[in-house]
């Protein structure tokens, strides 16, 4: 079931995907690696995406944002 802030979060996440493809056309290549380092850095302490249990995504079934994104579209 969704709810408010599981949507709310799911944006976020959105705009935080689709943010990561255009950067390295709007920022530095050096802030850019910064921020992607700090990504893979969650990955390595925590094994996940931190923002994918804020709007319900389990990742036991070894879904992903893309994924999830997708059959949110009709895609299966």
């Amino acid at each position: 079931m969704r709810t408010v802030t599981s949507e709310v979060f799911f944006g976020l996440h959105l705009l935080v995907t689709l943010l990561a493809w255009v950067a390295p056309f709007l920022f530095t290549w050096w802030a850019v690696v910064l921020v992607m380092g700090l990504v893979m850095l969650q990955f390595l302490l925590f094994g996940r995406c931190l923002m994918n249990q804020r709007h319900d995504l389990g990742e036991e079934d070894h879904a992903t944002f893309y994924s999830y994104l997708l059959e949110r579209l009709g895609f299966r």
